[in-house]
């Protein structure tokens, strides 16, 4: 009776923590998961809204294709920018970045909005050819 406690408790938390897991997909298969918590990688292809006073815009970084064919655009509002780690900047196009959250849809492209700064790590110095 006395690891009755102790091993519920564990099974409980067990759950709880696999069912907030994110799946991690591919990049060409996200317009499946619309509406679900996803971890994507994918190449940097185009930004917008970061240059001059970067923290006083809202910054979309597209991802798998140049604007308008992305596969994904990240949305990140000026005050979650103003709190990253990391800081997105047109030179960081070609490098890779993973992001996670809830896929959206906006005007028929996926979206993942960055609520969080833990949401998107970009990958420095593995520049390349822009797709």
């Amino acid at each position: 009776m006395f690891f009755m406690k102790p091993l519920l408790l564990a099974m409980l938390l067990t759950c709880f923590i696999a069912s907030n897991a994110q799946k991690e997909v591919r990049l060409e298969k996200l317009k499946e998961y619309i509406g679900d918590s996803v971890k994507v990688q994918g190449k940097i292809s185009g930004m917008i809204g970061n240059s001059g006073s970067a923290n006083q815009k809202t910054t979309l970084i597209y991802v798998g294709g140049n604007y308008p064919k992305q596969m994904l655009t990240i949305f990140i509002s000026p005050e979650v920018r103003s709190k990253l780690h990391v800081n997105p900047l047109l030179s960081d196009v070609g490098n890779m970045v993973w992001v996670s959250g809830k896929v959206e849809k906006y005007k028929g492209k996926t979206l993942i909005v960055i609520k969080d700064p833990r949401q998107l790590d970009i990958i420095q110095d593995m520049q390349g050819e822009i797709e």
